[in-house]
């Protein structure tokens, strides 16, 4: 069963696939170039109380477990598992433990085609995963903290992150949920038998999704596969990776947003309208609209001195007034030239309003 079944469990083998997988998980929440999302979850066991390794199988929730930590595609495929490690192991130290993880480190996986982004950067490929894992080039952690410690940046990163690795979760639930005998307390297993156990398992979910089975179906999409458990906590952080986030989050809101038409058709005709900068200098042009508190907007753009796009934005507000939105759309405009270090800047707008705020400043 495991020889003949091993092919439906497997890295993607062509560009073909990998691209498909990759244009899947942008559909979700935008992040592009994404290959994966990596989650781990415990297969917990009953053993009898005289059993010496009693304490080896001991995991932080005082269970006894083995854990099974996978890759999935946006099809709630498995195509990479771990498996056979004590549940009191970190997610962190699963992965650093896996050959995927090696390989990765060596350059031979995730090494795939580039994508151009944010001011011209590349963008290696890289799979996503919850904050019990470390961040790493090729694997976006979220921001740590929550509500007034996050800037809005970093939040609405953590919102699109969240969702886009949900899929790993509901993989790992539906896998519970649709073979038994991993899901609950397994009664005195043989732990040496348990991960082959546990990959013919993981064999048979694949095997239902490649035949489009319609048992699928009829599974609920929940995504608790492991309810009793607390969420980990991985502290480390490669520098690059920092850097590569806060790019992907600068993305989300000058690139992404733009294409929400939102405030799209402002911008447009911003972009038809003035003259360019002087030599030397960038140009903010903003703009804001407002029907009322609960319909209001701003954006703008920033182009070099050739006239050439720099970057776009927009942003949904909570105006009280259509001055209010203008000048909302201003610090945006304001704030992101500071982020990219932009220290020559002109500032365009159409609001007559704003200048007399602007002269004692």
């Amino acid at each position: 069963m495991e020889k003949r079944g091993l092919h439906h469990l497997q890295w993607p083998t062509s560009d073909e696939e990998m691209t498909k997988i990759k244009s899947k998980f942008e559909k979700i929440r935008g992040f592009p170039n994404c290959c994966g999302a990596i989650d781990t979850t415990h297969i917990t066991m009953c053993l009898p109380l005289q059993d010496p390794d009693n304490k080896v199988w001991t995991d932080r929730e005082k269970n006894h477990s083995m854990l099974l930590q996978a890759i999935v595609d946006p099809d709630m495929r498995l195509r990479d598992i771990v498996t056979g490690w004590p549940g009191k192991m970190s997610d962190s130290l699963v992965l650093k433990s896996s050959n995927f993880f090696k390989l990765c480190e060596k350059g031979k996986r995730l090494n795939g085609k580039t994508v151009l982004f944010s001011q011209g950067s590349e963008l290696r490929e890289y799979i996503v995963g919850d904050s019990g894992f470390p961040l790493l080039p090729w694997l976006m952690t979220p921001y740590r903290g929550k509500g007034k410690g996050l800037s809005e940046v970093q939040t609405d990163f953590n919102k699109r992150h969240f969702a886009t690795r949900m899929v790993a979760r509901r993989a790992l639930a539906r896998l519970k949920e649709m073979w038994k005998i991993i899901h609950g307390a397994m009664w005195r297993p043989d732990k040496h038998r348990l991960p082959r156990i546990i990959l013919v398992c993981c064999l048979l979910h694949n095997i239902v999704i490649d035949m489009e089975d319609d048992v699928q179906d009829e599974i609920s999409l929940s995504h608790c596969h492991d309810e009793s458990y607390r969420q980990q906590t991985c502290e480390s952080a490669d520098l690059t990776a920092s850097d590569i986030r806060e790019k992907l989050s600068f993305y989300f809101l000058t690139n992404l947003a733009f294409q929400t038409n939102l405030v799209q058709p402002l911008i447009q005709r911003q972009l038809s309208l003035r003259r360019p900068p002087q030599p030397g200098f960038y140009k903010l042009n903003i703009d804001g609209s407002w029907k009322d508190i609960s319909k209001a907007g701003g954006g703008g753009v920033i182009r070099r001195d050739n006239g050439t796009w720099f970057m776009g934005f927009s942003s949904k507000y909570h105006s009280l007034s259509p001055l209010a939105a203008e000048l909302q759309a201003l610090r945006d405009g304001l704030l992101l030239a500071k982020q990219f270090q932009l220290t020559k800047v002109e500032v365009e707008t159409d609001a007559k309003t704003i200048l007399p705020l602007l002269e004692d400043v």
